[in-house]
């Protein structure tokens, strides 16, 4: 298949997913058990001050520090909270926005590894590969892991960004890209545990050009 204009594509499969992501999202899918105490440290932040959580008071003094879970997501979500309130959709809106910023570095990347066409192939299989049979989800990972309130979901946005800068730092040969890739592995660090599995690819990389393997002059896109 000859993809023609995969700007346009890329557009129409990001007001899709939109439209997929923000319907029905206060009620589909159902709130599971996840998802209220994943908001509760963020909730007390924006209301009290205070990153704890009172599901968890009494225990440990959860209640006034909480270290259930990575930073960067409840501090976002916090920052959410403090904006527009609180509510399942206010809850979930985060996950949405990361799929939304995961679709343009996924196509990102592929532009910068080969040309757009390979970008949009990446971003259709994102969003279009049905992995399981669905049950109480569609079975899309993207657009299941998008409506409902986690954390993991930031990872591979940070992560993938931490790739693009890591590209850049090699073409320009600039230190501040190396230091915007160690900074985007740390934010998807501290997003969720496995994020640190970035920078063991990053090094491979760099391992790699010192070998030979790896050229600097293909294509980096700006």
């Amino acid at each position: 298949m000859t993809i023609r204009s995969p700007g346009t594509i890329l557009l129409l499969v990001l007001l899709a997913y939109l439209a997929g992501s923000l319907s029905g999202l206060s009620v589909y899918p159902s709130v599971g058990e996840d998802e209220p105490w994943i908001a509760a440290a963020p909730y007390k932040l924006a209301t009290q001050g205070v990153l704890g959580s009172d599901l968890f008071a009494g225990f440990a003094g959860m209640e006034r520090h909480h270290f259930e879970n990575m930073p960067v997501y409840p501090l976002l979500e916090a920052g959410v909270f403090a904006v527009s309130g609180v509510g399942v959709v206010q809850m979930r809106l985060l996950s949405v926005v990361f799929g939304f910023l995961l679709i343009l570095a996924v196509f990102a990347a592929g532009r910068t590894i080969a040309d757009e066409r390979v970008g949009v192939a990446a971003v259709l299989l994102l969003v279009g590969l049905r992995i399981t049979e669905g049950g109480d989800a569609t079975g899309l990972l993207l657009l299941d892991r998008a409506r409902i309130n986690r954390y993991d979901i930031a990872v591979p946005v940070f992560g993938l960004l931490a790739l693009l800068a890591f590209f850049r730092a090699e073409r320009d040969h600039r230190m501040s890209w190396y230091a915007a890739t160690g900074l985007l592995i740390a934010l998807a660090s501290l997003s969720h545990l496995y994020g640190v599995f970035w920078l063991p690819i990053v090094a491979g990389l760099l391992a790699a050009r010192e070998a030979g393997a790896f050229s600097t002059s293909r294509r980096c896109g700006s």
